[in-house]
């Protein structure tokens, strides 16, 4: 999260307390004891507009105690440039770690992603294969990231994402089941656009949903969870 957006979130909470949602919030607690225990996975927040999803995410990421926290959005142009938010992420988790930039280095597909060049991540005479290799380098690039303390990395808006960086995302989130890396999204679930991206992604829309008061909800997918 960047300084200005700390800063803000800090004056939020401080003028609007957070009560109503510890229902949800609870999910997402336990989301965390499980991930920083190594079996991570996928957290998705869904709501309408203005239900309160990024600010549930915000209070989540302030009790993630011993995570290393990143987070990235997905604006409304997202939907035409493939992997941005995923750009990102990989960024901020190449800044200060050698061990995860010698990664990137010998992975053409993660290079490809830290140039802001999402179709370049699945360049290549076979785009299944490279699509394999893009997600077995970031799920041994988030692996190494973790390998001192756990993970949460936050991908707000996930509504406005194009179909590649949704399929990533489940296909990643498969992966980080046996990691300490919790992945937590938000989302509109209405929309026909978001429908059928992540129809294209291959999102089968099934996990375990908790309602909390206001509308937001909480789904996690994750193997062997309870």
């Amino acid at each position: 999260m960047d300084l200005w957006k700390s800063v803000v979130v800090a004056a939020m909470t401080a003028k609007y307390p957070f009560v109503g949602r510890e229902d949800v919030l609870g999910e997402l607690r336990a989301a965390l004891d499980r991930a920083a225990a190594g079996r991570g996975g996928l957290v998705t927040l869904t709501g309408p507009a203005g239900a309160g999803k990024t600010r549930t995410a915000e209070e989540a990421t302030a009790r993630a105690d011993g995570f290393r926290t990143l987070w990235t959005w997905c604006p409304p142009q997202t939907a035409g440039r493939a992997f941005r938010p995923w750009s990102r992420l990989v960024r901020e988790l190449v800044a200060d770690d050698a061990d995860c930039g010698r990664l990137v280095t010998a992975s053409p597909p993660l290079r490809a992603l830290v140039a802001g060049s999402g179709p370049g991540a699945l360049r290549g005479a076979d785009p299944e294969a490279a699509r394999l290799r893009l997600t077995g380098d970031l799920t041994d690039l988030l692996a190494t990231a973790a390998r001192t303390r756990p993970l949460l990395l936050v991908l707000d808006d996930l509504h406005a994402a194009d179909a590649s960086s949704l399929r990533l995302l489940l296909e990643t989130s498969d992966a980080t089941r046996t990691l300490p890396v919790l992945l937590l999204t938000t989302t509109r679930e209405e929309g026909v656009a978001w429908r059928d991206r992540r129809r294209d992604a291959g999102g089968a829309g099934t996990g375990r949903e908790v309602e909390g008061e206001e509308g937001s909800r909480a789904r996690a997918d994750g193997a062997g969870w309870e």
